[in-house]
């Protein structure tokens, strides 16, 4: 039996916390620690031959220009969580281009996914606002989709503009939920579902993989390597699927996590090179 290991970075600059951009929050979102974050990230993919799954806000993708801080500062007129979007765009902030952070992941043989245009959670979204975030999406980047904020909603417009999947989402009743959940060794691997062209599949969400920052300082990485070992190993006995996703942000923020996704890679190349997992993105693992 062969499993399947997938990893996923949600790709957001500043605008997966537009709604609660402290300036604390922003001291570790400015240009430098995002491109040394994503410098890191696929320098360190590259090492391990991994090909993983970008998934980019789309209006981080682009360059400044008047357009895009007009666009913003309309749309933020019926969606307030855009307000500090607009706001920083205009004043011309670090954090909310990152043209080049497209540029690097692109150079690979990495697939490069859509993450919502704006960020806005799509359980915000009416069906129409959600139609304008997938017109706004290059359609090369919306073969597969990763929920802003993983609120998962309207499907039937993901089917409309021909996306092959999204990525699933674990609850958790609260944060505190969440933390614990670190602990839990024994996460099983999910199954791919079988594919119905005439709608989106759901690609097993899998497993956060620990930001060092705040409280979660607090779980030793090699609790976070036992667990993705035991999920991979779980995946190769069953044939299913181990899911590690985290944002690029995430290690702007907090370098230390660097560590826990390079303790990931190492476990999946040591099945992958042991012949009972292989490596996919989201869009190629459908083709299986």
């Amino acid at each position: 039996m062969t499993g399947t290991a997938i990893i996923s970075l949600d790709c957001e600059g500043r605008w997966g916390v537009a709604d609660h951009l402290t300036p604390e929050v922003a001291s570790g979102l400015t240009d430098a620690r995002l491109r040394q974050a994503y410098r890191d990230i696929i320098a360190l993919l590259g090492r391990a031959e991994i090909s993983a799954t970008f998934a980019f806000v789309e209006l981080f993708t682009r360059p400044a220009s008047p357009e895009t801080t007009r666009l913003v500062r309309e749309y933020a007129e019926e969606l307030p969580y855009l307000a500090r979007a607009a706001s920083g765009l205009a004043a011309g902030e670090e954090g909310w281009v990152g043209d080049w952070a497209l540029d690097m992941a692109g150079r690979g043989q990495h697939e490069i996914a859509f993450h919502g245009a704006t960020h806005v959670p799509w359980t915000d979204l009416s069906r129409e606002q959600a139609r304008r975030e997938m017109e706004l999406a290059r359609p090369e980047h919306r073969q597969t989709m990763v929920f802003p904020r993983n609120e998962i909603a309207h499907l039937d417009v993901l089917a409309e503009f021909g996306c092959k999947a999204f990525r699933g989402a674990r609850k958790y009743p609260s944060r505190a939920q969440s933390l614990l959940s670190e602990f839990d060794l024994a996460v099983p691997s999910q199954a791919l579902p079988d594919r119905d062209v005439s709608r989106p599949a759901e690609i097993p969400s899998g497993v956060f993989i620990n930001w060092m920052s705040g409280l979660r300082r607090l779980v030793p990485p090699a609790v976070t390597r036992r667990r993705a070992r035991n999920l991979l190993a779980d995946a190769a006995r069953s044939g299913g699927v181990a899911h590690f996703w985290l944002h690029p942000e995430n290690v702007a923020t907090a370098p230390a996590t660097l560590a826990n996704l390079q303790a990931i890679t190492e476990e999946i190349v040591r099945f992958r090179d042991a012949g009972t997992i292989r490596v996919e993105t989201q869009l190629s693992a459908l083709a299986d």
